[in-house]
């Protein structure tokens, strides 16, 4: 029997999972390509396991797409339809194209591809770069630009970012690097990713993604983004907007990268929402892992400046069944029954608030605005906490906008919670295990909601 399963979030069958890899989307099916071991709940060697799906919530399992081979085991990166055949692999069909690292002695970058994007063959000319004698070089993302016919690589070599081109995915050739930001913590970088997005005014910003290794006590794994410009196979700083922001400001969302190739323009990432100080622990059967859900993304402002914007994927609220409306005044309790353990929670406030999510074994979850102006998830009470030393408490983060109103969006599936507040500005994600299921929510401060049940 699986413990703690989520029914909307994304799981393997059985065994491990990390990175979501080679996101793209084909033919009216968003295919999800992941860091996977499927022999053990413990990292091993790794695999890219493979699912697919019309509405990003509702998965089929495909056979496993690569395997460890001679040259090393099969470590991150992203996949691309082919348009055209650049390539000139195979023939008719445009060829699915992965793109990965080859874990072995070193690191170095290969590709295998398909026609019908479900059983895929190694390039005989691997590696298709070659490392230059550095031990951390990878999570290729190949993409391309929009008016041009050159592939694009961003590419991880330890503290910066490195950026490659190419005519053909076989052959590429380095146009520029950005080093770590200084504004963070020192780690290893890894999964890189850049695309472009257009803000309020009109104006189009490129945006650079990239997730850090750190130390436990540092906060353990985190992923940060850049506002700038891409032009010529270089990433820029905007220079009023160089800092770097966190992606995530709650423990556990890690490896995010977006969609290649998704309809009507949408910009949709997906997220491994789990953190390496502990994820080897985490108490889940027969699979260990989850993906955050789905998210679109989008530039807003706060306080003036720009910022990544994040809300759950629109297919989302099709999931929604019954609901239950509440209100409460300051100086007053309400508590509502939760309708199971899959649930949304939308909520608009006048004060400063708080969310208590129980059950009858004691547990408890605080989710809310303090009144420092804070965002905080504090799962210290949440069930079992004890299996690992940086299994972080509590989660903060500063409110960055105060144009807005006080707004928070919550989905909550069976033990992962993702609080989107202020429009998205902001978002907090944690891993929780509650002893038995949270039954009820105890709601304080002047707010206006709904809960609604979320199917699976």
């Amino acid at each position: 029997m699986a413990t703690y399963r989520p029914k909307l979030h994304f799981t393997a069958k059985k065994g491990w999972i990390n990175d979501p890899n080679g996101l793209v989307y084909r033919d009216g099916w968003y295919h999800l390509f992941y860091q996977h071991h499927p022999r053990s709940t413990l990292w091993g060697p790794m695999h890219w396991g493979h699912a697919i799906s019309r509405d990003l919530l509702r998965w089929r399992h495909l056979p496993v797409a690569l395997k460890p081979n001679d040259q090393g085991m099969a470590f991150s990166g992203s996949a691309v339809v082919d348009v055209g055949n650049t390539s000139h692999l195979g023939s008719g069909r445009d060829p699915m194209v992965l793109c990965y690292t080859q874990h072995g002695s070193v690191e170095q970058q290969g590709l295998s591809w398909s026609s019908d994007g479900i059983f895929f063959r190694p390039y005989p000319g691997n590696p298709i770069l070659e490392n230059p004698g550095i031990p951390d070089f990878r999570d290729p993302k190949v993409f391309r630009v929009e008016g041009e016919t050159l592939w694009r690589m961003a590419l991880a070599a330890g503290d910066r970012i490195c950026f490659y081109q190419s005519e053909n995915l076989r052959g590429w050739e380095k146009t520029g690097e950005i080093l770590r930001p200084g504004t963070v913590p020192s780690g290893v970088l890894e999964c890189p990713d850049v695309f472009p997005l257009t803000a309020p005014d009109g104006k189009m910003y490129w945006i650079l993604l990239c997730s850090i290794s750190m130390a436990p006590a540092q906060g353990g794994s985190r992923t940060l983004y850049l506002i700038g410009d891409f032009s010529e196979g270089q990433f820029v700083a905007d220079p009023q907007l160089q800092a770097s922001i966190w992606l995530d400001e709650g423990a556990d969302c890690y490896a995010g990268v977006t969609y290649n190739q998704a309809p009507g323009g949408r910009r949709i990432m997906m997220a491994w929402q789990s953190n390496w100080a502990y994820a080897d622990k985490t108490p889940t059967g027969p699979y260990r892992g989850t993906m955050c859900v789905p998210r679109e993304l989008r530039l807003a402002r706060a306080k003036g400046r720009l910022v990544l914007a994040q809300r759950p994927i629109e297919e989302l609220k099709r999931c929604r069944g019954p609901f239950i409306t509440f209100d409460t005044l300051p100086e007053r309790e309400r508590a509502v029954a939760l309708p199971g353990e899959c649930f949304e929670i939308t909520l608009n406030s006048d004060t400063p608030y708080a969310c208590r999510f129980e059950n009858d074994s004691g547990d408890c979850l605080a989710v809310g605005l303090d009144e420092d102006g804070q965002y905080y998830i504090d799962r210290s009470r949440a069930g079992q906490v004890a299996f690992s030393p940086h299994f972080y408490p509590r989660a903060v983060c500063k409110r960055l906008t105060e144009d807005e109103d006080l707004a928070m969006r919550l989905i909550f599936d069976t033990q992962t919670v993702e609080a989107f507040f202020d429009g998205g500005r902001q978002v907090m994600s944690a891993q929780v295990f509650p002893k038995t299921p949270f039954t009820r929510v105890r709601f304080t401060g002047a707010a206006q909601g709904t809960v609604y049940q979320l199917k699976g």
